[in-house]
């Protein structure tokens, strides 16, 4: 429905507009599952001669599970307008391999079941969606570094894509963020703080075996910090 919607919205503004029909991995999927007909559908506009993909469906609606029953909520995300199609294909695999508009590759469904499940939290930490499809195809990483949403914009300058880092090997951390007021990394319970200097944040360490969390706070009001990225710190 949002995207008949959506085509018709466009078509009435004079904008080209396509509906898409595919496979999402969205509410209720587990990373493993297989896919046997389509079960979504979004849209690609032209925007100056450049196709871009667009989900009014995601983008228009919030959802969480509470009590194992599904809770919608209406809270608009433009990161589903114009998304990068490198992003875009790790939730959505258009039926017509013509939409998946990625330069020089054609995913099949059979590895798009297979690809790492990375949700749009990766890609606003500021991973590279370009790099993180090329480490994903290639194999080259297998488990990627796990994020979460926070309430405000951080960027990822200079952080591990592999959810596994090594033992006893000094990292460099760097994320900027005009919102932050203090940045930890929590790695088995011990609090490390990050350098801040403006917007920027860094952090020079070695890690121990064991998780590492890195965290935030936004304010001096808040009494606790919230994770968005967490590794785990394994020998090699």
């Amino acid at each position: 429905g949002y995207a008949n919607v959506f085509k018709t919205l466009c078509d009435s503004a004079g904008l080209k507009a396509v509906k898409i029909s595919g496979y999402a991995k969205g509410y209720g999927y587990k990373p493993g599952d297989k896919f046997t007909k389509t079960d979504h559908a979004w849209n690609a506009v032209s925007i100056n001669g450049k196709w871009c993909l667009m989900d009014a469906t995601w983008a228009s609606i919030s959802s969480q599970s509470i009590n194992g029953k599904l809770v919608s909520k209406l809270k608009f995300d433009d990161f589903w307008f114009k998304t990068e199609p490198q992003a875009f294909i790790f939730t959505h695999l258009p039926e017509n391999v013509a939409w998946q508009l990625i330069p020089k590759k054609v995913i099949k469904l059979s590895e798009y079941e297979n690809m790492p499940y990375l949700t749009d939290n990766h890609f606003r930490l500021g991973f590279s969606s370009a790099a993180t499809l090329e480490y994903a195809l290639s194999g080259f990483i297998k488990i990627f570094v796990s994020t979460y949403p926070v309430d405000y914009p951080i960027k990822a300058i200079a952080l591990p894509y592999d959810g596994e880092v090594q033992a006893g090997k000094r990292c460099s951390f760097k994320v900027n963020s005009a919102y932050v007021k203090q940045m930890a990394v929590i790695n088995n319970e011990e609090w490390i703080y990050f350098e801040k200097n403006g917007d920027a944040f860094s952090l020079d360490f070695t890690p121990v075996t064991g998780e590492l969390q890195i965290a935030v706070k936004f304010s001096d009001k808040e009494k606790s910090f919230h994770t968005f990225a967490e590794y785990t710190v394994v020998k090699k």
